[in-house]
This record gives C-alpha cells, sequence and structure tokens, in this order.
C-alpha cells in the first residue's frame, strides 16, 4: 500500500523509496498515455484544401459595381438570387441569377446603374463554361425587375423545372419551363427514417451508362427562399438508371437498381439494398 504525504499523513520511512518509485511509474505512465492520444489524434497529414479562380475561364464575368466598393460596405455589395437550375434536362446545371442593385438613391450618388435590372440564364456547356442566353430565353429576361430570391420547382409535375422569383416590392414571379427537349428526367423523394424526415443533407448518386450525377438534399437555396423537396435529374437520352445511391444523413448507405426514368421515385430509408461504409 501507498501512502501519499499530507498535512496529516506521512509516509514511513521503509516506505518512502518504494512510495516515489511508484510515483515515478505513474508519471511515465500518464505520459506514456498522452503520447499515445496525441499520435491517435494526429493521424495522418491533413488534405491540403486548394481552391483555383475559373468564373471568367467558365464565361461568368459578372461584376457587382458598388458607388463605395472602397469602403465595403455590406449591404451595397450583396448579390441577389441564384438558381442551379437544368432546364432543359442534359445532366449538367445551368444557372440563374435574379438581378436587382440594392441602392435606392444611385442617382444622387452619381451613379449609371439601374435599380431595376436584368435576370440572367446562363447555358451549361459540357461543364467547361457557361454561356449567356439570356436575351432567347423569354420576355421575362428583356425587362428589368428588382429581383432578390428564387426557388427551383417543377410546380405542374411535367418533368421540367420551374423558377418562381421573388420580386422587392412586387408580386413573386412565376416562370413555367416551356424549353423543347428530347432529354428524359428523373425525380426523386427521400423519406428519412432513423435521418431526419426531409433528408435534409443526404447524398445522392445516379449512376448511369456513361457517367454519374451527384446531387446533396438542402434545406435551403437562395436568398429567403427554397428548392422544392423533390431532387430532380436530367439524364439525358438515357432510358434507364442503372443504380442510385444514397448516403443518408444518419451514416446509413443503400442503393436502388434498374430505376425508371420520366417517373417521380420515393424512397424511404431502410428499404433499399445495405452497402458497405467506405472511408
Amino acid at each position: 500500500m501507498v501512502l501519499l504525504p499530507s498535512d496529516r499523513f506521512q509516509v514511513a520511512p521503509r516506505y518512502a523509496t518504494l512510495w516515489f518509485i511508484a510515483r515515478g511509474c505513474c508519471l511515465a505512465l500518464i505520459a506514456w498515455s498522452c503520447a499515445v492520444a496525441g499520435s491517435q489524434l494526429r493521424g495522418a497529414e491533413p488534405a491540403r484544401i486548394q481552391f483555383r479562380e475559373v468564373a471568367v475561364g467558365a464565361g461568368i464575368d459578372f461584376v457587382h459595381h458598388s458607388p463605395f466598393s472602397e469602403k465595403r460596405h455590406t449591404h451595397l455589395v450583396m448579390g441577389s438570387g441564384i438558381g442551379w437550375i437544368d432546364y432543359d434536362g442534359d445532366g449538367r446545371p445551368d444557372l440563374f441569377v435574379a438581378n436587382g442593385h440594392v441602392h435606392d438613391r444611385l442617382r444622387e450618388l452619381a451613379r449609371d446603374e439601374p435599380f431595376a435590372q436584368l435576370a440572367q440564364c446562363f447555358k451549361n456547356e459540357a461543364g467547361r463554361r457557361f454561356r449567356d442566353v439570356s436575351a432567347t430565353a423569354g420576355p421575362y429576361f428583356n425587362e428589368a425587375h428588382l429581383g432578390r430570391g428564387c426557388a427551383v420547382a417543377d410546380f405542374d409535375s411535367d418533368g421540367r423545372l420551374d423558377l418562381a422569383v421573388l420580386q422587392l416590392n412586387g408580386p413573386v414571379t412565376l416562370l413555367h419551363n416551356e424549353t423543347q427537349s428530347a432529354n428524359n428526367t428523373l425525380q426523386v423523394e427521400l423519406i428519412g427514417a432513423a435521418s431526419n424526415r426531409d433528408a435534409i443533407g443526404a447524398m445522392l448518386t445516379v449512376q448511369l451508362k456513361q457517367r454519374r450525377l451527384l446531387r446533396c438534399r438542402t434545406g435551403s437555396s437562395s436568398y429567403l427562399s427554397c428548392d422544392e423537396a423533390r431532387m430532380s435529374f436530367g439524364v439525358g437520352t438515357a432510358d434507364n438508371v442503372e443504380r442510385l445511391d444514397v448516403r443518408w444523413p444518419s451514416g446509413r448507405r443503400e442503393s436502388w437498381s434498374n430505376v425508371k426514368v420520366n417517373t417521380l421515385q420515393r424512397f424511404v430509408e431502410g428499404t433499399g439494398s445495405p452497402q458497405p461504409d467506405r472511408e
């Protein structure tokens, strides 16, 4: 037995050597445990996070001008609503931008840009760049608006994604997608069980013969806006989805095979084929 010294207890002389040896062993054991724990926490070297600016090369050359840009006032450099919408079902997300200045006294500031502005539509060309097709996208794009937020949804279930645009001091605009395309689509609704009911945070992978498409189920999209819960995939001319993989927020991985296109599919967590965890 080892007695620890205190005001009330004193170590007997014959136990003094034993106490110091035990104390040294305890300190050595603590130091070794800390070293092991530290090495486990460190593990492998973290991946180097790196981003490269490619907007100009991709055709996105919009510049938001502010009358006080050198002072960097947040309310003067805030962007407008943005929506990712595959309007022709080719499997490549196109870009919609709802524009409208945030400063309503531009003339007093001797600025030339208008308060109401034109919306923009950019076509995704082979996943390499975007082309501005606003001039031919419909009458709405030829009129100035005070655009703010936007939401993407197939409101009439015709397989084509439509747009709802929030206007400042004006009614909501509903843009019906009337694009003529022979491409096929797939709409997916996820229902969580162990995960949250709306499956927010789930990752979907649609496996086609030549490529795969990825989507993340999010709970919001643009300013004061939220896309519909159904997730839409343009699959081009593919007549069948070989496999659809879901990684649920709970961590469960499942898959469904031979999914029909041009349909709305509802997948409930726990009803698919289990898939092994992957690092």
